[in-house]
């Protein structure tokens, strides 16, 4: 979705000031997952620190069958796209 996007601000016959304003807004939309932890671990030091040590341990025991999701989601996608033209 990101690599789409960049492709399209890119291609998109817009101004330079324009281009680099929505590639900003694309690279700031697309980093809101750590910059919210990144905020968490900031503002709440070692209040946050139990939750973000139960999500790791979450991720890393679940991080291979979200990916295998993801892929199947991305298969479906490419797949319905090719099949219906």
């Amino acid at each position: 979705m990101t690599a789409g996007a960049g492709v399209a601000i890119g291609s998109a016959d817009l101004p330079l000031a324009t281009v680099l304003g929505w590639s900003v807004v694309m690279v700031v939309l697309s980093s809101v997952g750590l910059i919210l932890l990144y905020l968490a671990q900031a503002l709440l030091g070692e209040r946050v620190a139990p939750t973000l040590e139960r999500l790791n341990a979450w991720l890393l025991q679940h991080g291979k069958a979200l990916t295998a999701g993801v892929l199947v989601v991305l298969g479906v996608i490419v797949t319905a796209k090719a099949v219906t033209g």
